[in-house]
């Protein structure tokens, strides 16, 4: 018999767990149980198994972590009406990681054939977030033209802070 080690049997319990193989462009289905703010969805998948999921190539307001950032209660609200309680199908992104940091499910969301990401970044509560910048996500070319969209017509963070939501330190999104 084959025998596991730790990492295996880590690697093949995380897979059943998640209903796909990570990093491979898998796709799974969930229904999305609550939105944690605007870019982190708890799931819930047919088996009963039930996940967070941080959404690939974006970034919102911060509302947990330090004080509430520009526009996050707008951004978890919205994130929230446009996919709470709707069925959702998840994809991996094989340039990415398929776990982060925080034990989250790294994943493309599309709920009614729409990617979450986009809609989010196109009304102004998100920035494309690249991770790593010698492996950026798939999309990224397609959040980048949403976000300038959202900055040339002053929506969401765009209006309401400049697009600047992350403190006062820090440079709003520029394009690259």
């Amino acid at each position: 018999p084959k025998m596991l080690g730790i990492s295996g049997v880590v690697d093949s319990l995380g897979k059943a767990l998640e209903g796909s193989a990570g990093g491979q462009g898998k796709k799974s289905k969930a229904i999305v149980s609550h939105t944690v703010d605007g870019d982190t969805l708890d799931v819930q998948f047919k088996n009963g198994t039930e996940r967070s999921v941080r959404l690939i190539g974006l970034d919102t307001p911060e509302k947990y972590r330090g004080p509430v950032e520009c526009g996050a209660p707008e951004a978890s609200a919205f994130t929230r009406k446009i996919t709470e309680g709707k069925p959702v199908k998840l994809t991996t992104d094989p340039t990415q990681d398929s776990v982060d940091r925080y034990d989250r499910l790294l994943r493309y969301a599309k709920v009614n054939g729409k990617d979450v990401a986009v809609r989010v970044i196109r009304a102004g509560w998100a920035a494309p977030y690249v991770y790593d910048s010698s492996s950026p996500p798939q999309n990224t070319d397609r959040y980048r033209a949403a976000a300038e969209k959202a900055k040339a017509e002053g929506r969401g963070v765009w209006g309401m802070c400049g697009g600047n939501f992350h403190s006062n330190d820090d440079e709003p999104w520029s394009g690259d």
